[in-house]
Order: C-alpha cells, then structure tokens, then sequence
C-alpha cells in the first residue's frame, strides 16, 4: 500500500516539508504541505500535527522532534488468520 500516492509520483518528492493543514477524512488524516502544496494521506494515528516539519524519502516519513526523527511511515501492518469452528476469517 503506497500512502504517498497523493504526492505526484513523477515528481520524486523528497526533502523536508512543513504541515500547513491537517483534515480528517474517516480513518485518515489528510495533510497539506509546504512548499509546493502538496497533501500526503496518513493513518489517523499518526503523531504528526499542523506546524511540524516532516522528512520524505523513498516512501518513508519522518516527523521532524526535538531529539531527532521519528518515523510514522510506512505503519507496521501484521495479517493473522483465526480460525473458529469451520468459520475463518482474516484480520489486519
């Protein structure tokens, strides 16, 4: 799953980036940065709020701290099976 779909591929988007905005769309938070006004679509979890500066680089980020870095993509996604009776169902 690529999160930086919203950022235009062809562009090759790396480099430091301020958040001007941050909208909440269901399970999603829709960031808007600066410079170029570009918008990156992250997990709601996500530790990263207007007036912070981020890192991009090859499809990873990074919100800019006090004591360094701290990555907030790409999530840690885990698939596990359970299985109940006949019934199976998959969870992400």
């Amino acid at each position: 799953m690529n999160v930086l779909k919203n950022i235009h591929e062809e562009d090759n988007t790396e480099g430091y980036f301020t958040v001007t905005s941050v909208n909440w769309k269901g399970h999603k938070k829709r960031l808007t940065l600066q410079p170029g006004r570009k918008f990156l679509l992250v997990p709601l979890s996500a530790c990263v709020s207007q007036g912070d500066q981020i890192r991009l680089v090859d499809g990873e980020a990074w919100v800019v701290c006090r004591n360094g870095e701290a990555q907030f993509l790409q999530p840690y996604l885990a698939r596990e099976m359970l299985a109940v009776g006949g019934f199976q169902l998959e969870v992400l």
